[in-house]
């Protein structure tokens, strides 16, 4: 009797052992096979940055950024009704989202016939979120970026990762969306506000 306790704990331990062993090799299988992709998709996206550079230094393609007040405001379905509109009178629309977002996106997406790319101003610097726009809306006629939160809701005070923010990167007028509800001449005064928050920051648009 004595025995069989140590035996019983060296079983356990062994057991521990391969279990951990196998927890470590999935490990080294799973960064190896992200490695791998992580290596294709860079290589992918050089060759995709290269043409951007092939390309006329003049290429502009029309873009605009929805925005508004706060979160909940109606972006995302005007969003989708703007890229909708335009599908239908024949643009080839490139759709982008900011931050790292995949329900909102599949919608915008699925409205522009194709993918939706995320602008993620708190995970890219702003050379790879110029290069991404540009790479993925070469062949598209208009781009729509959908913003989050309110306009200039960021991590911090100077408005950081705002998409205010993302908005000057791209040099891309803002379309602010107001939810006017039980508001008349106040709302003028919350676009004024958002007008004179910041130089270099265009407000092309509103809706009410």
């Amino acid at each position: 009797m004595p025995n069989v306790l140590p035996v019983v704990l060296l079983d356990s331990l062994a057991t521990m052992q391969r279990s951990h062993f196998l927890e470590q090799e999935n490990v080294i299988a799973s960064c190896s096979v992200k490695f791998l992709w992580f290596s294709w998709w860079d290589k992918k996206l050089q060759d995709k940055r290269r043409l951007v550079r092939e390309m006329n230094s003049t290429y502009y393609i029309p873009r605009i950024v929805t925005a508004a007040l706060k979160g909940g405001a109606g972006k995302t379905l005007i969003s989708i009704g703007i890229i909708a509109a335009l599908k239908n009178r024949g643009y080839r629309v490139a759709a982008f989202k900011k931050g790292p977002d995949y329900i909102d996106a599949a919608w915008l997406g699925l409205a522009a016939d194709g993918r939706c790319f995320n602008l993620d101003r708190y995970l890219f610097d702003v050379s790879v979120i110029r290069s991404s726009f540009e790479i993925n809306t070469m062949g598209r006629q208009v781009a729509v970026v959908e913003g989050n939160r309110g306009l200039f809701d960021g991590v911090d005070a100077r408005v950081t990762y705002s998409t205010a923010d993302l908005a000057r990167i791209l040099d891309a007028p803002v379309l602010l969306i107001i939810d006017a509800t039980k508001v008349t001449r106040t709302a003028s005064a919350m676009v004024l506000g958002c007008r004179l928050m910041e130089s270099g920051l265009c407000i092309g648009g509103v809706i009410l």
